[in-house]
């Protein structure tokens, strides 16, 4: 891959859970990663809750090999916000992550 096809700059971020100080706890969102990608929109893909059919984008990213990304990340990206499927090792050096727009 040539360094030009790594055009989009996408933000990697991982869960983390905050405690409030008075016994309870929320999930928020901090910086893993900020790097230069490549980028596909692939075909829809259509999920069901509660009796509705709900379509999403789905989005393949190409980076700099990242051994650190899971599947319970996010990336966010021209201000989308999208669920990580799968993070993969994709040739020599780079990694693919296949991801769909986060759902409500």
């Amino acid at each position: 891959m040539r360094i030009g096809e790594l055009r989009y700059r996408i933000l990697i971020e991982q869960r983390a859970t905050e405690l409030d100080g008075i016994g309870g706890s929320s999930d928020v969102w901090s910086e893993l990663a900020t790097v230069w990608a490549s980028m596909k929109a692939d075909r829809g893909v259509e999920d069901e809750t509660a009796g509705a059919i709900k379509s999403r984008v789905k989005f393949t990213f190409r980076i700099r090999r990242l051994d650190t990304v899971e599947p319970d990340m996010r990336v966010t990206w021209n201000s989308k916000v999208m669920d990580i499927i799968t993070a993969s090792p994709d040739g020599v050096g780079y990694t693919r992550l296949e991801c769909v727009e986060a759902g409500e």
